[in-house]
């Protein structure tokens, strides 16, 4: 990946903003948060990377970009966005849509999508370390055709696990947030192992 490109991400996501609607690793969900990231995950073998940076326009739409390296035979970058609906509420989901890719021009084709996701408070396990465990289910179009489904669950020791089935392929991650700002992650996509870090805003 080309050093203006992988800057211009990084300055993309750590610029004010005051809405996030995340991802897991493939698929969306319809969470809100005040930070925005940048994100950099490298397959072992050091052939292939994606750089995601996200950044919060208002209070429920979403800009992002991601670059892929390795994944065709020229780097590629997508563009695209989502819209939150609906903000989780006590008794309610959150619910977003949108459409990543809008050009058509990355490795996985433009998606468009809706996503459903809702927080189930652990209160009995607070003894184990557990914390909420975050719910997500959605249907799209091209890579994410069909249903989707996703769970996280936070551990011990600032822990986090998390998997997903993006209607095609199952994937899964373990990260660990040592400072508020920085988050270190292990994935698997589909039996193939990432690693990498997310930067995120104070803000």
């Amino acid at each position: 990946m080309k050093w203006p490109s992988l800057c211009g991400i990084l300055a993309l996501a750590l610029s004010p903003g005051v809405a996030r609607a995340d991802k897991l690793i493939w698929i969306p969900t319809a969470g809100i948060s005040r930070l925005v990231q940048a994100e950099v995950m490298t397959y072992t073998n050091g052939n292939q990377y994606v750089a995601t940076g996200q950044i919060g326009l208002g209070k429920q739409f979403e800009l992002l970009i991601r670059h892929y390296h390795g994944f065709e035979h020229d780097d590629s970058t997508e563009v695209g966005g989502q819209f939150t609906v609906l903000p989780e509420g006590f008794a309610t989901p959150g619910v977003a849509v949108g459409v990543w890719d809008v050009a058509d021009d990355g490795p996985r084709g433009r998606r468009i999508f809706a996503v459903v996701s809702k927080t189930v408070p652990l209160v009995h396990q607070a003894s184990l370390g557990l914390t909420d465990l975050k719910l997500h289910a959605g249907i799209g179009s091209n890579r994410l055709s069909g249903i989707f489904l996703g769970g996280e669950l936070g551990l011990p020791a600032k822990f986090a696990f998390y998997a997903e089935y993006d209607a095609r392929d199952f994937n899964a991650g373990l990260s660990w947030t040592p400072i508020s700002l920085l988050r270190l992650k292990v994935e698997s996509w589909d039996g193939h192992v990432f690693a990498g870090a997310q930067l995120r805003s104070p803000l």
